[in-house]
């Protein structure tokens, strides 16, 4: 997810229902190491 505030991408466990923060892949990963590799390759993560 990423938070809309402070522009940060991170990995949760669960759905986030807050309004401030934008799912930025709807695919699942088996680990968080998995997560975490996804969530590198992904443009709207890796621009600051």
């Amino acid at each position: 997810m990423r938070d809309a505030t402070t522009k940060k991408c991170t990995v949760v466990d669960t759905k986030p229902t807050s309004t401030t923060t934008t799912i930025v892949d709807n695919g699942t990963y088996k680990t968080k190491t998995e997560a975490e590799t996804g969530m590198k390759t992904t443009k709207v993560c890796t621009e600051q």
